[in-house]
């Protein structure tokens, strides 16, 4: 059943009944809970202080009574050892017979033996003597100590203890011992409530008292209540985080504390029948309200009920109602109107519905026209506002139609430096043209986009009321074509033009350009060795770094071109002989200087230029700077290698610094053979030279090959051996290693013919070769690698001797072995 306003305002003077009495029964609750509440704390305190006035009292009572009565008499100290143990034994049978709080007695005498009673071996720290002095005075007050262990019985005790004077001074003091576990089980013996439970401290916060006796002597002076009990002087607290009452009453004589744990629950418990009460008195207030609504509803509220029914059936869309009241009051006139207007109504909606129905489906075809279709489309009124995108238009400018819906299209969408363009289109559609334009456009983050537009002018009765513009991306279209045509004109490694685009410029000046014209040609040195040596990637980045530098010395106007695989060429307008000079001149100090800087990687350029007064001549200006370029190049050829040369010679030695001077060693070891072997001092130098640059064509092995720390793969082994090759080809490049080229070549081949790269065997294979391969394997073995440890000597030498007929010359074999056991430097 709905709840109309009628039923509401019943239902809110019956809920302000039930709350009414709710909340007296709640407030009723809380007071009498709180008062039930003080009433337990107050019965709880009132407990303790009567445990602590009459049974603790009463125990420390008879203990301290006990000690006067021992200090008051005079036999006691007076008679000898003997005759006061017998006293004190007497007067603790005595005792003993009425009360067992007393557990021992004990008299210190200043001189003489401690007296105890029962007799047992004292704990140590027992000269009770220690804690007076001549006060000089006959009466002292009783000290009550900590808790301490009593050893010789495993019973934990506190003593309180009185000295004894006689004229002023100091006789000695009598001690009695009490068991805390008999004050444990008077403390145990007192109820608190149901729930509750007390404990004794001692003024350290030491536990005196428990019903648990593990916890005994245990401190609690840093807990938070006990805190707060001694720094306020409180009477009470509540701990929070357990949910307790702790009551504290103290105890003068001793200056104890009786302290007492009262549960939160206890308090709960004890006010459950005031909770049930209420609750009961709520139900009762709530049952009450509920019958007389139900009762007031069934008259009155009934009728409205039928009438709203009908309202709610027009709105689900039913306008079959009839008149449901007859009488003649106010509802059931308002009833009879209500059906007439509803007939009313049914035969508009009929008639709207069937319009609408045609909108919709007229709405739906174009709807799923503009939305699926796959260009991008924006619907525009006739000032060029935005009144719908599609989807595919979002994707491509990066726009909800929420954030554009009434903004400018070209404020969003066309360039700072197109809104001319943009201002044309508007002013071509206004004039009922259909424009269609490939042109740029801007999206949301900045960016732009290549697309063509088509924008449809929407003429209704023959005026523009809007634009419907199409806009279609075409960047992989134009991306494609301008790189097809940077191809077409650009070197594709080096970014500058390429020859075919040079020698179109070369035709159009020589036949359109007046005017001086200066040629400039370049030729990279050494690319081949450095290809050869290093790999085309490191050829690459030669041709890279020589582009880089004359493009920082050649004027903006200048025209860069790629001819060939290592030649480029600079074309100049408005040139003079002097210019020509500066650049070449320029660019040779900027050679020197990066070379300086890179003593790794040097660049080499063999130049040329010439000069055409007329822009005609220009072809022949050509001619004459790639002739002086080639002679340069001639001229200069020898010192270019032996300087590419040097350059992979410092690689070579920055690679023996990472292998810890590999080749120094070597050097030495190879010169002693020689000598032992007889080979002339002159040949011994090219030994050396040979030790030194034997593996030179590693420069051309990737670094991850050559420090692998790691068995290389079969693919990688044979990149490695191609070492031996790039090291003759470089060396045969060089003056001051040709002569040692034919070795480089051939030091891995073995006496077996197994080595590489030719297979020689035997004495087809050098001699020089067949030294240095034992020096360089006993070497290897004996140094210390990333993935193996060094080999001993020995060892070492044990394997040169059984590698000889095989990889190694077995006489020369035979021979270094020799060597390196009779000396000293190898550690043999």
């Amino acid at each position: 059943m709905r709840w109309n306003i009628y039923r509401k305002m019943f239902l809110f003077a019956t809920m302000m009944i039930v709350s009414t009495v709710s909340l007296l029964g709640y407030l009723t609750y809380r007071e009498s809970e709180a008062m039930l509440v003080n009433r337990m704390k107050q019965s709880s305190l009132l407990t303790m202080e009567n445990a602590a006035n009459h049974l603790i009292k009463y125990y420390i009572h008879d203990i301290e009574t006990t000690l006067h009565i021992l200090t008051g008499d005079p036999l006691l100290t007076d008679l000898p050892s003997a005759q006061t143990t017998s006293l004190l034994l007497d007067k603790w049978e005595q005792h003993r017979r009425y009360s067992e709080n007393i557990w021992s007695i004990r008299y210190t005498p200043i001189q003489g033996q401690v007296i105890m009673i029962p007799k047992s071996t004292l704990p140590d720290g027992s000269d009770e003597s220690k804690n007076f002095g001549n006060q000089g005075s006959t009466d002292a007050n009783i000290e009550w100590s900590r808790p301490h262990l009593e050893l010789t019985k495993n019973n934990t005790v506190v003593t309180a203890s009185k000295a004894v004077y006689k004229n002023g001074q100091l006789q000695g003091v009598f001690a009695i011992d009490t068991s805390l576990y008999k004050l444990s089980d008077i403390i145990s013996s007192i109820n608190i409530g149901s729930e509750g439970y007390l404990m004794l401290l001692d003024t350290d916060g030491n536990i005196i008292a428990h019903n648990e006796l593990a916890l005994l002597g245990d401190n609690v002076s840093d807990t938070s209540w006990f805190q707060q009990l001694t720094q306020s002087e409180l009477k009470s607290v509540q701990i929070a985080e357990s949910n307790l009452y702790v009551s504290a009453v103290s105890i003068p004589e001793t200056g104890w504390t009786l302290v007492g744990f009262l549960p939160e629950a206890a308090f709960i418990n004890e006010a459950a029948p005031i909770k049930v009460t209420t609750i009961g008195v709520a139900l009762f207030g709530i049952i009450l309200a509920s019958l007389v609504s139900a009762l007031v509803s069934r008259g009155f509220v009934a009728r409205l009920e039928r009438l709203v029914t009908n309202v709610a059936k027009i709105e689900r869309g039913d306008y079959e109602v009839y008149a449901s009241d007859s009488s003649t009051d106010e509802i059931g006139e308002l009833s009879r109107k209500f059906v007439m207007t509803a007939n009313r109504l049914r035969n508009f909606m009929e008639q709207r519905d069937a319009t609408e129905a045609e909108i919709r489906r007229q709405q739906v075809y174009f709807s799923q026209l503009f939305e699926n279709s796959p260009e991008s489309i924006a619907i525009l009124d006739s000032a060029g506002r935005v009144v719908a995108v599609n989807k595919h238009f979002t994707g491509l400018f990066q726009y909800q139609l929420t954030e554009i819906e009434g903004l400018w299209i070209d404020h969003l969408v066309v360039p700072e430096y197109l809104k001319t363009e943009g201002i044309r289109v508007g002013e071509r559609v206004a004039a009922k043209e259909i424009v269609q334009e490939e042109t740029v456009r801007k999206r949301r983050d900045g960016s732009l986009v290549d697309v063509q537009i088509i924008a449809y002018p929407i003429i209704v009765d023959n005026h523009i009321v809007g634009t419907y513009a199409v806009y279609r991306d075409i960047s992989e279209r134009k991306a494609a074509e301008r790189q097809l045509e940077y191809l077409t004109y650009h070197d594709a490694l080096t970014g500058v033009f390429n020859r075919g685009y040079f020698d179109r410029r070369i035709e159009y000046v020589s036949k359109n350009a007046p005017g001086a014209y200066g040629v400039i040609v370049f030729d990279v040195d050494g690319l081949k060795l450095v290809n050869d040596s290093f790999g085309h990637a490191t050829g690459d980045k030669l041709l890279k770094t020589a582009v880089s530098l004359i493009r920082a010395v050649a004027p903006p106007e200048a025209i860069i071109a790629r001819m060939g695989g290592d030649e480029f060429s600079l074309l100049l307008p408005h040139a003079s002989e002097e210019s020509l000079q500066q650049i070449v001149a320029l660019l040779q100090d900027n050679i020197s200087e990066f070379n300086l800087a890179h003593p790794e990687f040097s660049v080499s350029l063999s130049m040329g230029y010439a000069l055409s007064e007329q822009g005609t001549n220009i072809t022949e200006a050509l001619h004459e700077a790639d002739s002086r370029m080639y002679k340069e190049k001639l001229h200069r050829s020898q010192s270019t290698r032996s300087a590419i040369v040097k350059t992979l010679m410092r690689a070579l030695h920055a690679r023996d610094y990472i292998t810890e001077g590999h080749a120094d060693r070597i050097q030495g070891m190879i010169e002693q053979l020689a000598q032992r072997l007889g080979i002339p001092n002159f040949k011994i130098q090219d030994l050396r030279l040979f030790a030194q640059f034997h593996d030179l064509g590693k420069v051309g092995i990737p670094d991850s090959i050559l420090f692998k720390p790691g068995p290389l793969t079969i693919k990688e082994l044979d990149v490695m051996r191609r070492h031996s090759e790039i090291g003759y080809r470089i060396a045969i490049s060089s003056p001051e290693l040709n002569h040692i080229a034919d070795w480089i070549l051939k030091h891995h081949e073995w006496w077996n013919g197994q080595g590489y790269p030719i297979g020689l065997s035997g004495l087809e294979i050098p001699l020089e070769c067949r030294i240095l391969a034992i020096c360089d394997a006993f070497d290897a073995m004996v140094s210390e690698r990333p993935y193996r440890k060094a080999m001993p000597v020995m060892a070492a030498l044990a394997e040169i001797e059984q590698c000889g007929g095989t990889m190694f010359d077995p006489e020369i074999a035979k021979v270094f072995v020799s060597m390196v056991k009779e000396s000293s430097v190898y550690g043999a």
